[in-house]
């Protein structure tokens, strides 16, 4: 988001399948910092071994790794009310 001054979904996605995703292999205890949470692994396994397209790789992770990402979103606008609202 900083890169992109926000969030670019074609950014995003092509930074998870080109960065993140090689790193991993699906299970929760592998992967940079040394676990993956749910919502990634879910991602990462209809994104990688089922081909998905991004369209079709949402998870229904029910803790609080669900809303990692709009978490994200919201504190790079917090202090941007009016940038936020235009882009939506």
């Amino acid at each position: 988001m900083v890169h992109c001054a926000g969030y670019e979904e074609d950014d995003f996605t092509r930074r998870q399948d080109t960065e993140l995703f090689p790193q991993l292999d699906g299970t929760p205890m592998q992967g940079p910092g040394g676990y993956t949470n749910q919502s990634i692994r879910e991602a990462w396994h209809k994104r990688v071994p089922e081909r998905r397209p991004w369209g079709e790789c949402a998870g229904d992770a029910d803790t609080t790794e669900g809303p990692k990402r709009a978490m994200a979103i919201a504190a790079y606008y917090a202090l941007q009310l009016k940038k936020w609202r235009r882009r939506w």
